[in-house]
Protein backbone atom coordinates (compact mmCIF):
# COMPACT_ATOMS: atom_id res chain seq x y z
CA UNK A 1 0.00 0.00 0.00
CA UNK A 2 1.48 3.24 -1.04
CA UNK A 3 -0.46 6.43 -1.58
CA UNK A 4 -1.94 9.20 0.16
CA UNK A 5 -5.03 8.90 2.63
CA UNK A 6 -6.16 12.96 2.90
CA UNK A 7 -9.01 14.70 5.00
CA UNK A 8 -10.98 11.77 4.93
CA UNK A 9 -13.81 10.64 7.79
CA UNK A 10 -14.82 7.05 9.19
CA UNK A 11 -17.75 6.87 11.69
CA UNK A 12 -15.70 4.06 13.50
CA UNK A 13 -11.99 3.31 12.73
CA UNK A 14 -9.22 4.13 10.29
CA UNK A 15 -10.08 7.19 8.96
CA UNK A 16 -7.14 7.20 6.39
CA UNK A 17 -6.18 3.64 6.07
CA UNK A 18 -7.99 0.42 7.33
CA UNK A 19 -6.03 -2.76 7.14
CA UNK A 20 -6.92 -5.87 8.40
CA UNK A 21 -4.85 -9.06 8.31
CA UNK A 22 -6.52 -12.62 8.98
CA UNK A 23 -4.35 -15.31 9.28
CA UNK A 24 -5.48 -18.90 10.31
CA UNK A 25 -4.40 -22.05 9.67
CA UNK A 26 -1.94 -22.71 6.70
CA UNK A 27 -2.85 -18.87 5.20
CA UNK A 28 0.87 -17.00 4.44
CA UNK A 29 -0.20 -13.60 4.43
CA UNK A 30 1.97 -10.37 4.13
CA UNK A 31 0.76 -6.53 3.94
CA UNK A 32 3.41 -3.59 3.61
CA UNK A 33 2.46 0.24 4.02
CA UNK A 34 5.19 2.05 2.91
CA UNK A 35 5.28 5.57 2.08
CA UNK A 36 2.05 7.00 2.53
CA UNK A 37 0.89 10.41 3.70
CA UNK A 38 -1.62 10.17 6.04
CA UNK A 39 -3.00 13.36 6.90
CA UNK A 40 -6.23 15.25 8.29
CA UNK A 41 -8.18 12.21 8.98
CA UNK A 42 -10.78 11.65 11.89
CA UNK A 43 -12.31 8.46 13.05
CA UNK A 44 -14.92 8.05 15.76
CA UNK A 45 -13.37 5.04 17.70
CA UNK A 46 -9.73 4.17 16.83
CA UNK A 47 -6.92 4.95 14.54
CA UNK A 48 -7.37 8.28 13.30
CA UNK A 49 -4.94 7.62 10.89
CA UNK A 50 -4.37 4.66 10.82
CA UNK A 51 -5.79 1.24 11.99
CA UNK A 52 -4.32 -1.78 11.71
CA UNK A 53 -6.01 -5.27 12.74
CA UNK A 54 -4.03 -8.25 12.44
CA UNK A 55 -4.90 -11.98 14.04
CA UNK A 56 -3.18 -15.02 13.90
CA UNK A 57 -4.72 -18.15 14.53
CA UNK A 58 -3.62 -21.92 14.90
CA UNK A 59 -0.73 -21.14 12.30
CA UNK A 60 1.39 -23.89 14.54
CA UNK A 61 -1.03 -27.16 14.88
CA UNK A 62 0.73 -30.46 14.13
CA UNK A 63 -2.10 -31.09 11.72
CA UNK A 64 -1.18 -28.38 9.43
CA UNK A 65 0.92 -29.62 6.60
CA UNK A 66 2.84 -26.37 6.50
CA UNK A 67 2.85 -23.76 9.20
CA UNK A 68 1.02 -20.52 8.76
CA UNK A 69 2.80 -17.41 8.57
CA UNK A 70 2.20 -13.33 8.69
CA UNK A 71 4.37 -10.50 7.99
CA UNK A 72 3.17 -6.78 8.44
CA UNK A 73 5.26 -3.83 7.70
CA UNK A 74 4.31 -0.07 8.88
CA UNK A 75 7.08 1.90 7.27
CA UNK A 76 8.44 5.11 6.24
CA UNK A 77 4.99 6.84 6.16
CA UNK A 78 3.89 10.52 7.44
CA UNK A 79 1.04 10.22 9.81
CA UNK A 80 0.04 13.91 10.49
CA UNK A 81 -2.87 16.00 12.00
CA UNK A 82 -5.15 12.86 11.79
CA UNK A 83 -8.04 12.82 15.13
CA UNK A 84 -9.95 10.14 16.76
CA UNK A 85 -12.74 10.55 19.22
CA UNK A 86 -13.46 14.13 18.69
CA UNK A 87 -16.93 14.82 19.73
CA UNK A 88 -19.27 17.53 20.65
CA UNK A 89 -19.34 16.27 23.93
CA UNK A 90 -16.42 15.25 26.11
CA UNK A 91 -18.38 12.80 28.09
CA UNK A 92 -19.19 10.59 24.98
CA UNK A 93 -15.54 10.69 23.31
CA UNK A 94 -13.55 8.00 23.58
CA UNK A 95 -11.50 7.19 21.11
CA UNK A 96 -7.87 5.66 20.90
CA UNK A 97 -4.58 6.00 18.55
CA UNK A 98 -5.03 9.82 16.88
CA UNK A 99 -2.59 8.79 14.43
CA UNK A 100 -2.67 4.96 14.37
CA UNK A 101 -4.47 2.26 15.98
CA UNK A 102 -2.14 -1.22 15.89
CA UNK A 103 -4.09 -4.54 17.37
CA UNK A 104 -2.33 -7.79 16.96
CA UNK A 105 -4.16 -10.45 18.76
CA UNK A 106 -2.71 -14.18 18.14
CA UNK A 107 -4.32 -17.60 19.95
CA UNK A 108 -2.45 -21.30 19.70
CA UNK A 109 0.60 -19.45 17.55
CA UNK A 110 3.50 -20.51 19.25
CA UNK A 111 6.24 -19.15 16.46
CA UNK A 112 7.55 -15.82 16.62
CA UNK A 113 8.60 -15.63 12.82
CA UNK A 114 5.18 -13.68 12.84
CA UNK A 115 6.42 -10.15 13.11
CA UNK A 116 4.73 -6.86 13.02
CA UNK A 117 7.14 -3.90 12.48
CA UNK A 118 6.08 -0.41 12.72
CA UNK A 119 9.40 1.59 11.15
CA UNK A 120 10.90 4.73 10.48
CA UNK A 121 7.51 6.77 10.35
CA UNK A 122 7.05 9.97 11.32
CA UNK A 123 3.95 10.50 13.62
CA UNK A 124 3.06 14.38 14.41
CA UNK A 125 0.43 16.55 15.48
CA UNK A 126 -2.47 13.70 15.79
CA UNK A 127 -4.79 13.79 18.59
CA UNK A 128 -6.89 11.11 20.94
CA UNK A 129 -9.71 11.95 23.04
CA UNK A 130 -8.51 9.23 25.48
CA UNK A 131 -5.50 7.57 24.59
CA UNK A 132 -2.44 7.52 22.44
CA UNK A 133 -2.42 10.76 21.06
CA UNK A 134 0.44 9.54 18.34
CA UNK A 135 -0.36 5.85 18.84
CA UNK A 136 -1.72 3.11 20.62
CA UNK A 137 -0.47 -0.40 20.02
CA UNK A 138 -2.53 -3.74 21.81
CA UNK A 139 -1.09 -6.71 21.51
CA UNK A 140 -2.94 -9.65 22.91
CA UNK A 141 -1.67 -13.09 23.51
CA UNK A 142 -5.02 -15.22 23.61
CA UNK A 143 -5.57 -18.15 25.80
CA UNK A 144 -4.91 -21.92 25.23
CA UNK A 145 -1.25 -24.03 24.26
CA UNK A 146 1.72 -21.71 24.84
CA UNK A 147 0.65 -18.50 22.05
CA UNK A 148 3.34 -15.66 21.70
CA UNK A 149 2.39 -12.26 20.20
CA UNK A 150 5.10 -9.43 19.46
CA UNK A 151 5.04 -6.33 18.09
CA UNK A 152 7.82 -3.71 17.54
CA UNK A 153 8.34 -0.30 16.82
CA UNK A 154 11.59 1.09 15.84
CA UNK A 155 13.17 4.48 14.52
CA UNK A 156 9.59 6.23 14.57
CA UNK A 157 9.43 9.96 15.49
CA UNK A 158 6.15 10.56 17.81
CA UNK A 159 6.23 14.30 18.00
CA UNK A 160 3.76 17.31 19.28
CA UNK A 161 0.54 14.62 19.25
CA UNK A 162 -1.60 15.14 22.35
CA UNK A 163 -4.50 13.22 24.30
CA UNK A 164 -6.79 15.04 25.51
CA UNK A 165 -10.52 14.48 26.33
CA UNK A 166 -11.53 18.10 28.04
CA UNK A 167 -14.65 16.72 30.58
CA UNK A 168 -14.90 18.09 33.39
CA UNK A 169 -15.42 14.52 35.16
CA UNK A 170 -11.68 13.53 36.35
CA UNK A 171 -12.63 9.81 36.05
CA UNK A 172 -12.53 10.19 31.76
CA UNK A 173 -8.78 12.52 31.72
CA UNK A 174 -7.11 10.89 28.51
CA UNK A 175 -3.41 9.27 28.80
CA UNK A 176 -0.51 8.80 26.55
CA UNK A 177 0.29 12.01 24.79
CA UNK A 178 2.82 10.11 22.43
CA UNK A 179 2.54 6.37 22.98
CA UNK A 180 0.02 3.94 24.41
CA UNK A 181 1.26 0.53 25.29
CA UNK A 182 -1.03 -2.37 25.86
CA UNK A 183 -0.17 -6.22 26.24
CA UNK A 184 -2.17 -8.71 27.92
CA UNK A 185 -1.77 -12.25 27.75
CA UNK A 186 -4.06 -15.46 29.27
CA UNK A 187 -2.85 -19.01 30.10
CA UNK A 188 0.34 -19.54 28.54
CA UNK A 189 0.09 -16.72 26.80
CA UNK A 190 3.02 -14.15 25.83
CA UNK A 191 2.30 -10.79 24.64
CA UNK A 192 5.62 -8.49 24.13
CA UNK A 193 5.91 -4.58 22.58
CA UNK A 194 9.40 -3.50 22.32
CA UNK A 195 9.93 0.20 21.48
CA UNK A 196 13.70 0.99 20.29
CA UNK A 197 15.63 3.78 19.02
CA UNK A 198 12.51 6.15 19.14
CA UNK A 199 12.23 10.17 19.48
CA UNK A 200 9.52 10.73 21.58
CA UNK A 201 9.17 14.22 22.11
CA UNK A 202 6.89 16.88 23.05
CA UNK A 203 3.49 14.98 23.32
CA UNK A 204 1.10 16.25 25.93
CA UNK A 205 -1.69 14.16 28.12
CA UNK A 206 -3.63 14.95 30.98
CA UNK A 207 -2.83 12.23 33.02
CA UNK A 208 -0.64 9.16 33.18
CA UNK A 209 2.20 9.43 30.28
CA UNK A 210 3.33 11.85 28.90
CA UNK A 211 5.96 10.46 26.30
CA UNK A 212 4.71 6.24 26.78
CA UNK A 213 2.00 4.85 28.35
CA UNK A 214 2.01 1.28 29.34
CA UNK A 215 -0.29 -1.22 31.05
CA UNK A 216 -0.86 -5.00 30.84
CA UNK A 217 -3.32 -7.42 31.88
CA UNK A 218 -2.25 -11.01 32.58
CA UNK A 219 -4.43 -14.00 33.62
CA UNK A 220 -4.25 -17.50 34.66
CA UNK A 221 -5.79 -20.19 32.46
CA UNK A 222 -5.47 -24.29 32.66
CA UNK A 223 -2.69 -24.18 35.24
CA UNK A 224 -0.97 -21.18 33.35
CA UNK A 225 -0.33 -17.92 34.06
CA UNK A 226 0.28 -14.97 31.42
CA UNK A 227 2.94 -12.93 30.63
CA UNK A 228 3.61 -9.93 29.45
CA UNK A 229 6.96 -8.01 27.96
CA UNK A 230 7.15 -4.46 27.34
CA UNK A 231 10.78 -2.91 26.07
CA UNK A 232 11.91 1.21 25.94
CA UNK A 233 15.61 1.15 24.70
CA UNK A 234 17.78 3.46 23.23
CA UNK A 235 15.23 5.79 22.85
CA UNK A 236 15.05 10.02 23.25
CA UNK A 237 11.90 10.61 25.47
CA UNK A 238 12.29 14.50 26.11
CA UNK A 239 9.57 17.22 26.89
CA UNK A 240 6.57 15.90 27.28
CA UNK A 241 3.74 17.38 29.70
CA UNK A 242 0.56 16.44 31.69
CA UNK A 243 -1.27 19.06 33.04
CA UNK A 244 -2.31 17.15 36.23
CA UNK A 245 1.06 16.21 37.72
CA UNK A 246 0.46 14.54 40.92
CA UNK A 247 -0.93 11.44 38.07
CA UNK A 248 1.74 12.24 35.30
CA UNK A 249 4.97 9.99 34.32
CA UNK A 250 5.78 12.55 31.45
CA UNK A 251 8.42 10.70 30.35
CA UNK A 252 6.93 6.81 30.85
CA UNK A 253 3.66 6.04 32.81
CA UNK A 254 0.63 3.82 33.88
CA UNK A 255 -2.78 5.07 33.82
CA UNK A 256 -4.62 6.00 36.82
CA UNK A 257 -7.22 3.21 38.11
CA UNK A 258 -6.08 1.25 40.64
CA UNK A 259 -4.85 -2.58 39.09
CA UNK A 260 -5.92 -5.81 41.03
CA UNK A 261 -2.88 -7.80 41.30
CA UNK A 262 -3.58 -10.23 38.12
CA UNK A 263 -1.77 -13.35 38.25
CA UNK A 264 1.10 -13.92 36.11
CA UNK A 265 4.13 -11.49 34.85
CA UNK A 266 4.21 -8.14 33.82
CA UNK A 267 8.00 -6.93 32.95
CA UNK A 268 8.70 -3.19 32.05
CA UNK A 269 12.31 -3.29 30.68
CA UNK A 270 14.03 0.85 30.19
CA UNK A 271 17.44 0.39 29.52
CA UNK A 272 19.33 2.75 27.57
CA UNK A 273 17.04 5.44 26.98
CA UNK A 274 17.35 9.63 27.29
CA UNK A 275 14.19 9.90 30.17
CA UNK A 276 14.64 14.32 30.29
CA UNK A 277 14.07 16.92 30.58
CA UNK A 278 10.10 15.78 30.93
CA UNK A 279 8.72 19.24 32.68
CA UNK A 280 9.52 17.63 36.03
CA UNK A 281 9.34 13.91 36.07
CA UNK A 282 10.81 11.07 34.61
CA UNK A 283 9.56 7.48 35.48
CA UNK A 284 6.03 7.65 36.76
CA UNK A 285 6.49 6.54 40.86
CA UNK A 286 3.46 4.37 41.01
CA UNK A 287 4.97 1.51 38.42
CA UNK A 288 6.11 0.09 41.69
CA UNK A 289 3.35 -0.29 42.82
CA UNK A 290 1.37 -1.88 40.23
CA UNK A 291 3.38 -5.07 40.24
CA UNK A 292 5.39 -3.87 37.61
CA UNK A 293 9.45 -4.86 37.46
CA UNK A 294 11.50 -2.56 36.35
CA UNK A 295 14.68 -4.51 34.50
CA UNK A 296 17.41 -2.58 33.81
CA UNK A 297 16.36 0.69 35.01
CA UNK A 298 19.06 3.52 33.71
CA UNK A 299 19.73 5.80 36.15
CA UNK A 300 21.09 8.54 33.53
CA UNK A 301 21.56 8.35 29.85
CA UNK A 302 24.51 6.95 30.34
CA UNK A 303 24.34 4.39 32.96
CA UNK A 304 23.39 0.86 32.34
CA UNK A 305 22.00 -1.74 34.53
CA UNK A 306 21.07 -5.36 34.12
CA UNK A 307 22.23 -5.17 30.35
CA UNK A 308 20.46 -8.46 29.69
CA UNK A 309 19.33 -8.71 25.83
CA UNK A 310 16.70 -11.39 25.32
CA UNK A 311 14.48 -9.74 28.28
CA UNK A 312 14.41 -13.00 30.32
CA UNK A 313 14.67 -12.61 34.07
CA UNK A 314 18.45 -13.28 33.97
CA UNK A 315 21.87 -12.49 32.24
CA UNK A 316 23.29 -15.59 30.77
CA UNK A 317 25.15 -17.69 27.73
CA UNK A 318 22.14 -16.84 25.86
CA UNK A 319 23.11 -13.12 26.15
CA UNK A 320 26.68 -14.21 25.41
CA UNK A 321 26.04 -15.66 22.28
CA UNK A 322 24.22 -12.72 21.17
CA UNK A 323 27.21 -10.40 21.36
CA UNK A 324 29.24 -12.78 19.94
CA UNK A 325 27.15 -12.95 17.49
CA UNK A 326 27.13 -9.22 16.28
CA UNK A 327 30.67 -8.50 18.01
CA UNK A 328 32.97 -6.57 16.23
CA UNK A 329 30.19 -5.00 13.73
CA UNK A 330 28.99 -1.66 13.86
CA UNK A 331 25.74 -0.02 12.45
CA UNK A 332 24.64 -0.43 8.79
CA UNK A 333 26.56 -3.80 9.20
CA UNK A 334 24.40 -7.15 8.26
CA UNK A 335 25.15 -8.62 11.33
CA UNK A 336 24.77 -5.73 13.74
CA UNK A 337 22.14 -6.27 16.72
CA UNK A 338 21.57 -2.41 18.60
CA UNK A 339 20.22 -4.89 21.19
CA UNK A 340 24.14 -5.85 21.66
CA UNK A 341 25.34 -2.40 21.58
CA UNK A 342 25.31 -1.97 25.25
CA UNK A 343 26.80 1.52 25.22
CA UNK A 344 24.99 2.77 22.16
CA UNK A 345 28.46 4.08 20.73
CA UNK A 346 27.22 2.05 17.22
CA UNK A 347 29.68 -0.54 17.81
CA UNK A 348 29.64 -3.77 19.56
CA UNK A 349 32.70 -4.37 20.65
CA UNK A 350 34.93 -5.14 23.83
CA UNK A 351 33.31 -2.45 25.97
CA UNK A 352 29.88 -4.12 25.88
CA UNK A 353 31.27 -7.16 26.06
CA UNK A 354 32.72 -6.03 29.88
CA UNK A 355 28.73 -4.57 30.63
CA UNK A 356 27.74 -7.75 29.97
CA UNK A 357 30.24 -9.88 31.74
CA UNK A 358 30.22 -7.60 34.84
CA UNK A 359 26.26 -8.35 35.48
CA UNK A 360 26.41 -12.02 34.35
CA UNK A 361 24.78 -14.14 36.29
CA UNK A 362 22.39 -11.28 37.71
CA UNK A 363 18.81 -11.70 37.85
CA UNK A 364 15.88 -9.80 37.57
CA UNK A 365 14.41 -8.00 39.78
Amino acid sequence: MNNNALKNTATKNGGGISATVLALDTARHSLFIEGNTVRRNTAQLGGGGIDLFVDGENLDQPSNPTPGRYSVLVSDNDIDGNAVGLAATPDLAFGYGGGMLTVVTTAQTVSRRNPTDIVGNRITNNTASQAGGGASTWAFADAGPTTFTGVALRHNTVTDNQAVNGSVDPELDAWAGGLELFAQAAGAGIARIDTNHNSITGNSTEIGGGGIDVSAVTDTLSGNAGTALMEIANSVIENNTCSVNQDCGYAVGYPPDPIPPFPGVFRLTLRSSDLSPNEGGSVEPTLGAHRVDVCMPAASAAAVAFPGIDSDDDVDGVDLLRVATSFASSSGAIHYNPLTDLDGDTVVDGNDLAILGAAFGDTCP
